[in-house]
């Protein structure tokens, strides 16, 4: 998903944006949005008078942001609290075996 809105950030948005010009810099970019670093000038810094353009950017920015930061961060804090709850399972096992070994 992350490549999906790499290359058509790339691509759409590159001759109209500064931060998007080459692939590396698409690159730095959406990992400074999903960080939530420099957001305002990413947004504010579109170099067009197309509406169509101005519209996609804003859908293409909104849209990644929203999955990213909230899906994705979302998906990473279940599978560590779900890692957790494994260890704690197997630790309470153990410490009921290690109670019957000392009885």
């Amino acid at each position: 998903m992350y490549l999906g809105f790499l290359f058509g950030g790339w691509i759409v948005l590159g001759p109209y944006h500064s931060k998007f010009r080459t692939l590396a810099s698409t690159f730095e970019t959406m990992f400074a949005l999903i960080n939530g670093d420099d957001m305002y000038p990413t947004f504010a810094n579109i170099e067009t008078n197309s509406y169509y353009i101005w519209i996609f950017s804003e859908l293409y920015m909104y849209s990644f942001i929203c999955l990213f930061v909230y899906v994705i961060s979302s998906l990473v804090i279940t599978l560590i609290i779900d890692g957790y709850d494994v260890v704690k399972v197997k630790t309470d096992d153990w410490s009921f075996f290690f109670i019957l070994k000392v009885n």
